[in-house]
């Protein structure tokens, strides 16, 4: 979702149990963060389509 100095870090520390962890950590956030995201898709599209209604 974009983060792409996060997946460096994770490719830098792949060999130790760091990305181990911080996973276990961004299962508690993730789905916040993809809500987040598809609503901000939906009001982007629906600007698209009152647009193209106009």
């Amino acid at each position: 979702m974009g983060q792409i100095g996060l997946d460096l870090v994770y490719t830098l520390f792949s060999w130790t149990f760091i990305p181990g962890i911080v996973a276990l950590v961004e299962l508690f956030y993730i789905m916040k963060r993809v809500d987040h995201h598809n609503e901000q898709m939906a009001q982007e599209l629906a600007v698209k389509v009152k647009a193209l209604l106009r």
